[in-house]
């Protein structure tokens, strides 16, 4: 005969045992994929890099970047994460969606955007014979091709010329319309589709605006602003195309594609910081917005050693001479070669800049408002991270509290370059050890229990395991953070479904649950 006994088992919580430690800003996030870094690369492919990593509404994370193949089969490839830097088998099947695009032999993503309903543009380029296109993307949220959007799923752009049309931005305008920049004709560019995918002829010239002047230039961002206005900027070259000296370009264009004369008077303007130099190929990288309609602008600059400069504009285009140097801040790096390819402003107006190391590492940087380095962050302002051997960034996003630095990893004595991405705390965070215990009536331990934890407004869960006495730990809890817990055992049913907790908790936290063990 058998007798079931009836027991209540409790959740003994004690959030606050344990000492505190302090995370600084700029520490790796280890909480994030594998332990701070995702290193990665398709299957059978010759090697892939990440360009731009965009979170979305929902807090998912895509990666946008191109894969490589043999017989030159270049894929554009988005990669999506969940919150904790897990693949999201929901997306493409594995998490990773290779581009299969009908007569394009290569492509590649540079970035992305997301409509208001959830769909994803991407933008890049593609190859088909001899022709290099400017590329736009629509695909589902589940990583499926939409071939409502222009021809197929996509369409190509070029007025003529077979190179150097590739897009490294898009935005949406207030209208729904689509605005993408980079370079068309070696030339910096914005053009303007439809919300579905189409040129839109009324933006510019037949679609388009290109900086026409006696330079070649390469366009490197396109931002549009609060009122729809547009700004794009790269590098203007030398006639001729020099590629060791070039100047920095910046264009504001109306929301329709006309050069805005409230901007240096032309709508244009051309910088150059060290005109004295020779064999100088000055770069601008990055355009952020700042209130009152300033423009804060990263470039790089140097002959022999490369630095970033950082530079503060007004709204007619004349430099902020009250930002560091006149307008202008050089940002080193040990007097070391410091590329610079990315900047991204924080709420309280830091400025987050990743660049190259000439240790072939990640840098991410910070300098306060005013443009002197803000030493709270890393080492004197400085973060060097090696993502495992010649890594080289090309973005930098701000997420949540948190810093993504992204690009390719590896690379190098015969390995093949990889995607890399690496998170890091973009404030002072004080944490500490949230423990507890399974425990029956009788005081006994549970010991093949778990307790799923989710942080509020932090997304996914993380589940721990008890111990042979039932306790269990999450090592990393942030104080000030408010936690949601959710137990289980076998045989076991719990009264209350979750239980909350603010973290440090000096209070036991109690779940009954009606549990059952069969005795012969």
């Amino acid at each position: 005969m058998k007798t079931t006994l009836f027991l209540i088992v409790l959740v003994f919580l004690t959030a606050a045992a344990g000492a505190a430690s302090a995370r600084r800003a700029g520490d790796i996030d280890t909480s994030f994929g594998d332990n701070g870094r995702i290193v990665f690369l398709p299957e059978n492919s010759t090697g892939g890099g990440g360009r731009r990593t965009l979170p979305a509404p929902d807090g998912k994370i895509y990666i946008f970047g191109s894969t490589g193949f043999s017989g030159n089969r270049g894929r554009g490839t988005i990669i999506r994460l969940d919150e904790n830097g897990e693949f999201d088998p929901s997306f493409a099947g594995n998490g990773v969606l290779l581009a299969e695009l009908p007569d394009l032999q290569q492509s590649s993503f540079y970035s992305g955007i997301f409509q208001p309903d959830g769909k994803i543009i991407t933008v890049g380029g593609g190859t088909f014979g001899n022709w290099v296109y400017a590329l736009v993307c629509r695909f589902y949220q589940d990583g499926t091709l939409d071939k409502s959007f222009g021809t197929n799923g996509y369409t190509l752009f070029s007025t003529g010329y077979a190179n150097y049309n590739y897009l490294i931005g898009a935005a949406l305008q207030s209208d729904g319309k689509i605005v993408v920049g980079g370079s068309i004709d070696q030339r910096i560019a914005a053009v303007r589709f439809t919300a579905d995918g189409h040129l839109d002829t009324t933006f510019g010239t037949n679609g388009y605006r290109k900086i026409e002047s006696q330079f070649t230039g390469d366009g490197y961002d396109m931002k549009v602003a609060p009122d729809d206005a547009i700004f794009i900027g790269g590098t203007l070259g030398l006639v001729g195309g020099n590629a060791n000296y070039a100047d920095f370009g910046i264009a504001k264009l109306t929301p329709d594609g006309d050069f805005d004369p409230s901007f240096n008077e032309t709508g244009i303007k051309q910088i150059d910081v060290t005109p004295d130099t020779d064999y100088d190929a000055e770069i601008l990288q990055s355009i952020e917005f700042l209130p009152e309609g300033k423009l804060l602008l990263l470039g790089r600059v140097g002959a022999t050693t490369l630095d970033a400069v950082v530079m503060k504009l007004m709204p007619d285009g004349k430099f902020d001479t009250a930002f560091a140097d006149n307008g202008i801040k050089f940002v080193d790096y040990l007097g070391l070669n410091n590329n610079p390819v990315d900047m991204e402003i924080q709420a309280d107006g830091k400025i987050v800049i990743a660049s190259l190391a000439q240790t072939a590492d990640f840098i991410t940087q910070r300098l306060l408002p005013d443009g002197e380095f803000d030493l709270e962050f890393g080492t004197g302002g400085s973060v060097l991270t090696d993502m495992g051997g010649r890594d080289v960034p090309v973005s930098v996003t701000l997420w949540n509290g948190k810093i993504l630095v992204t690009g390719s990893a590896l690379g190098t004595n015969g390995k093949r370059r990889h995607f890399g991405l690496v998170r890091l705390h973009g404030a002072d965070v004080e944490s500490g050890p949230l423990r507890g215990r399974l425990i029956n009536l009788l005081g006994r331990g549970i010991p093949d229990g778990s307790v799923s934890i989710t942080r509020e407004g932090a997304g996914s869960a993380v589940t721990v395991s008890t111990d042979p006495q039932g306790n269990f730990e999450l090592p990393d809890a942030v104080h000030g953070a408010r936690y949601t817990l959710r137990a289980s055992a076998p045989r076991c049913w719990f009264q209350e479904e979750t239980v909350s907790v603010d973290f440090p908790q000096t209070d036991p936290v109690r779940i009954k649950a009606n549990c059952f063990r069969t005795i012969k």
